[in-house]
């Protein structure tokens, strides 16, 4: 089935959000209390609501019918290169020129996106949307296999992000740089593998893709609490990158290919949403089981979590192998 647009407007709202982008990022630096931190990081979550899910659905619009994983796989390259560069350079800034240069320097990269996107990023063709988007996204069963995954990955991944700084910093004591270090090279990892990964989502079966990075970083999570030192550390955060690089571009293949059927802004929109649901529960719940019976027992929650999802996600799977109004391969 040829792609279509999911409607005008596409590179406006690109444009808008990296504007709002570029002047929120000299907000913070007028932000003189919790409440108006918190104020800037909301509007701020609103920007990237403009241009994540917009720009995905713009490159999966144009990914040609059996390549959905290398497309969207060479996209998520620039957007996990980003997560894994920034924390790094951020800490390198802070460390030569202050806090206060780091969002000058995040203002100037805002700017420079959005004087490429003003300049580069064409404006869609409005196309008719589709009748299925009228019963709604989790109508598609490949749909309502995605979002599963990506609340379960959100949520290792929340935990991975929010607690392994503490277990670095106060059970192995690491440095801040290396903390960082760790960090980064999970988002990095995961960089690296997106585009092979995205080839073997096109020839190969992507549910099993999915499990099998879905379980490497279950493992992995399962495996942090026992761990020593600055070398082991790294491996379980590199694993932990290479089982999002395995996973992620199957699933955003798959939603790729749902996204004919019900509009890829629609689904992009629906897998992005349960991403960030999975990133504001895991620290909430996770953060209440760490005051309740200590730091290692989130690692084995969210490990667990994972493992116990799986089954579910691959019920969900089997179910969008039924006959689709796309014919989806998952």
């Amino acid at each position: 089935m040829a792609g279509f647009r999911t409607g005008a407007g596409e590179s406006g709202f690109i444009v808008a959000g990296l504007a709002l982008y570029t002047v929120l990022s000299l907000a913070y630096l007028a932000a003189d209390s919790v409440a108006g931190l918190t104020l800037v990081r909301i509007i701020h979550g609103f920007a990237s609501a403009m241009v994540v899910p917009i720009a995905m659905a713009y490159v999966a619009d144009l990914s040609r019918v059996g390549s959905e994983g290398s497309h969207m796989g060479t996209f998520s390259i620039a957007l996990y290169l980003g997560m894994g560069i920034g924390p790094l350079a951020g800490g390198v800034i802070s460390a030569v020129a202050g806090m206060d240069a780091v969002f000058l320097a995040m203002t100037g990269f805002s700017l420079f996106s959005l004087l490429i996107s003003i300049a580069f990023v064409p404006e869609s063709t409005p196309r008719p949307r589709p009748t299925i988007e009228k019963r709604g996204v989790l109508a598609h069963p490949a749909m309502r296999a995605a979002v599963a995954f990506q609340l379960i990955n959100a949520f290792a991944n929340g935990t991975f992000m929010v607690f392994i700084p503490l277990i670095a910093s106060l059970s192995i004591g690491l440095s801040t740089a290396e903390t960082g270090i760790v960090i980064s090279v999970s988002s990095l990892s995961t960089s690296m593998l997106q585009r092979w990964s995205g080839r073997l989502a096109d020839r190969y079966d992507r549910t099993g893709l999915i499990v099998a990075g879905t379980a490497l970083i279950a493992a992995t999570l399962l495996f942090i609490p026992s761990l020593s030192g600055f070398p082991a550390l790294l491996l379980a955060s590199l694993a932990i990158g290479i089982g999002g690089g395995i996973s992620l571009p199957a699933v955003t293949a798959i939603v790729t290919v749902a996204g004919r059927d019900i509009g890829q802004g629609a689904a992009m929109g629906a897998s992005n949403t349960a991403m960030g649901v999975g990133m504001i529960v895991s620290p909430m719940l996770s953060g209440l089981v760490m005051d309740l019976y200590g730091l290692p027992s989130v690692f084995y929650l969210s490990g667990c979590v994972c493992f116990a999802a799986l089954p579910v996600f691959r019920l969900l799977a089997r179910r969008a192998l039924s006959p689709a109004p796309t014919g989806v391969r998952v």
